[in-house]
């Protein structure tokens, strides 16, 4: 892998903005912010740090921590592939091809794989096995549950998300990226969630997005993620930063580490950068 001294120089800020991954690292397995780092984002958003959730989740799924934290920033979701204003607004939306998603939905069926695929903030399925509760568990939103998918796969999907145990997906990934490459992208979000977008689509071309309209420069920007998909929000960012948790991939990209998120990582993060 490179070496991420040889790729980029960490900004030494001052630092305007937080953009902040939820699953493994705002939240754990719990799916709850813990006190300490609750209290550390407030903190810094009193103080004028904008924060910002770059996530995989659904709106829906996601809006429950901007609540939690107080941000009025805009969302990054679905791994980038939706930009939605705090109050609901869709600002900007790059979804899965039709072409790649009946091709997802047929290998799907050949392999006998769970398989997601989304419109208007709604997660469809069509059996309730578990792949289904496994995904409705984390985002904590229910599918709905339909006889065919082939109708919806024909008119695109904000996303695509396979589920299944995280060794299946790491065997299934090469042939997952034959199906849907170039067009579309293909990432891990959690060891049991292989995903889907748009190949314009992700956490970093989102908050270059999010940013640009703010007027915030890249090097006044700190990104904190631990999967995949949080690796071009790194790239993007002036500083990156991962749990020690993290996938090898992005504890490769990252300038330094924090602890996990039961662990107060993101208080260390604000203390450490922010204060």
């Amino acid at each position: 892998m490179t070496d991420p001294a040889a790729r980029r120089v960490p900004s030494a800020g001052p630092f305007k903005s937080l953009a902040v991954d939820v699953d493994g690292t705002l939240v754990d397995h719990t799916l709850e912010i813990r006190p300490r780092n609750l209290e550390a984002l407030q903190s810094v958003i009193a103080g004028g740090c904008r924060v910002i959730i770059a996530t995989g989740r659904m709106y829906r799924s996601a809006l429950k921590y901007a609540e939690a934290i107080g941000t009025e920033e805009s969302m990054i979701c679905y791994q980038g592939a939706v930009v939605r204003a705090r109050a609901g607004e869709i600002l900007r939306e790059w979804p899965v091809p039709p072409a790649e998603a009946v091709a997802a939905l047929e290998m799907a069926r050949a392999q006998d794989l769970h398989i997601n695929l989304y419109r208007d903030d709604v997660f469809y399925v069509e059996r309730m096995g578990w792949g289904a509760k496994r995904y409705a568990e984390v985002a904590q939103m229910e599918p709905q549950l339909v006889p065919d998918l082939m109708e919806l796969a024909q008119q695109g999907s904000t996303k695509i998300v396979f589920v299944a145990k995280p060794e299946r997906l790491r065997e299934l990934e090469p042939l997952v990226r034959r199906t849907v490459e170039p067009r579309a992208r293909v990432t891990f979000s959690l060891p049991d969630f292989l995903e889907v977008v748009d190949a314009k689509a992700s956490k970093g071309a989102a908050l270059a997005f999010v940013c640009e309209a703010a007027g915030i420069q890249p090097f006044e920007v700190i990104a904190v993620g631990d999967a995949p998909n949080d690796v071009e929000m790194f790239r993007y960012a002036g500083l990156a930063l991962a749990p020690r948790t993290s996938f090898p991939e992005a504890l490769a990209e990252a300038d330094a580490i924090i602890a996990p998120p039961g662990e107060d990582g993101i208080a260390e993060l604000v203390e450490r950068y922010l204060t």
